[in-house]
């Protein structure tokens, strides 16, 4: 059996219930005209914003030469700390050489680098660069700073699947060709700046030892010096034939013909949902506000 505070529980909330839906026919029009004006806002939003495209590269640590490179500074890391040289940065695990890369592809210093090179930031700031004049509008150009704010904040972004090792780069824009072409130019860019630093490093590393070997009429520390250059020599030249030095291509990216934003239907249902929210909040309130006056 139900007992009397149940039941009176119950014809509470149907009361309640009822209450609710007397008072929204009573002040039907301030329940729906928040909805209609809401989906309509949203409507016209998302049919008006600026669709945004994303293409997607998928590439992979070019770890394949890193780890013969490994096998040979392994072999002679002894003899490089006795000589108080650095072989390159050679000798590392795949997985701190891609963090590594990877914290490169997002610093100011590359990304700076890569706008300037290409030209870019007339593009991604149009809004401020007169394109007749050729000039930035009131001399208002970006800095360093905002630029790798917005261009890691809008434009850029990679995900690492953890089961693979593969990493999933994006870059989102407005129009589809530029996004794929940035996309495939930002690695090829990174592939190259980290590869010329690779070659300074061991440059500076044999400069070094040339200079050691001047110094020692030693025999056998004049035939490790001499071990070491061969073996530096040899890091320069594999640099020099890797284009793909940070990250292999696995998949380059293309134009894409799908556009992640706006989600139409989303944002419609949310227009729905804070209609809905505004009405029933002015039904109660032109509903208290009369209750009050009579």
């Amino acid at each position: 059996m139900i007992s009397p505070d149940t039941e009176s529980k119950i014809s509470l909330e149907i009361f309640n219930i009822r209450d609710l839906i007397n008072v929204c026919k009573e002040y039907k029009e301030y329940l729906l005209i928040p909805i209609v004006v809401s989906v309509l806002i949203a409507f016209l939003y998302g049919l008006l914003a600026t669709p945004i495209y994303r293409a997607n590269i998928i590439l992979s640590t070019a770890d394949e030469d890193s780890q013969n490179l490994s096998r040979i500074a392994n072999q002679y890391s002894t003899l490089a700390r006795f000589a108080g040289v650095n072989i390159g940065g050679i000798g590392g695990s795949s997985a701190d050489k891609s963090a590594i890369n990877l914290a490169i592809l997002t610093s100011r210093k590359f990304i700076e680098q890569h706008v300037t090179e290409r030209e870019l930031r007339p593009i991604i700031f149009s809004d401020s660069w007169d394109e007749k004049k050729n000039k930035w509008i009131n001399d208002a150009k970006p800095s360093a700073l905002q630029t790798y704010e917005y261009v890691t904040e809008n434009i850029i972004d990679y995900t690492i699947d953890r089961r693979t090792g593969l990493i999933y780069f994006t870059v989102d824009w407005d129009d589809p060709n530029i996004a794929a072409e940035w996309a495939n130019n930002i690695i090829n860019d990174l592939n190259n700046h980290i590869r010329q630093q690779a070659i300074e490093e061991i440059e500076k590393n044999i400069f070094f030892l040339e200079q050691q070997l001047k110094l020692t009429t030693q025999v056998n520390a004049q035939s490790v010096m001499f071990s070491l250059i061969e073996e530096q020599t040899k890091n320069i030249m594999l640099a020099n034939v890797r284009e793909e030095y940070a990250f292999k291509i696995i998949d380059p990216a293309v134009r894409p013909e799908m556009k992640i934003k706006p989600k139409r239907t989303n944002i419609l249902i949310m227009g729905f949902i804070v209609g809905i929210f505004i009405g029933f909040l002015s039904v109660l309130l032109r509903n208290f506000y009369d209750k009050e006056l009579a």
